[in-house]
């Protein structure tokens, strides 16, 4: 009988085993991906390039490519220098949206200035503030579930410029 401590270790060992041969196949099959270049000249002196071996009329020759060196610390650079220049344009463009809803609240506010301007009369001001103040002495608890009380304080809105 298998005790529970064997089988956590044989479960552990296994992971091992299965990690260790899924890098095995990774490093087998970018080990293949290498491919071969074939420069190919015809009877007439055209060159072309091809990835099959040429045919038996035309001069076949193998192309190595070397990959180009990269400085490490040239990549970062590159790489850091464009990511700043995208966060920049970024900020920018944050920016100028900020500017243009500022600009959208202030004209808001400037029309809602207006309209109170253009409605406000101190005469219904005071009669709505009023009947208002009677509302909450007659009923201390229910005032605001009447239906007048909504109606005198939208019109105390309305005509005081508040």
């Amino acid at each position: 009988m298998v005790e529970v401590g064997e089988f956590v270790e044989s479960s552990k060992i296994a992971r091992r085993v299965r990690l260790g041969l899924c890098v095995l196949a990774c490093t087998l099959a970018s080990a293949g991906a290498h491919a071969q270049i074939f420069k190919c000249t015809g009877d007439s002196g055209n060159v072309s390039y091809s990835d099959q071996p040429c045919s038996s009329s035309q001069k076949s020759e193998t192309v190595t490519i070397d990959p180009a060196p990269v400085q490490p610390e040239e990549a970062g650079k590159l790489a850091t220098d464009k990511e700043k220049e995208r966060l920049q344009r970024q900020a920018q463009r944050k920016r100028a949206e900020r500017e243009k809803l500022d600009l959208s609240i202030a004209d808001s506010k400037a029309k809602i200035a207006k309209m109170k301007a253009d409605n406000y009369d101190p005469e219904k001001c005071m009669s709505a503030r009023s009947k208002m103040a009677a509302m909450k002495r007659r009923d201390p608890i229910l005032y605001k579930a009447d239906v007048s009380y909504f109606e005198y304080q939208q019109a105390a809105e309305l005509y005081c410029g508040n």
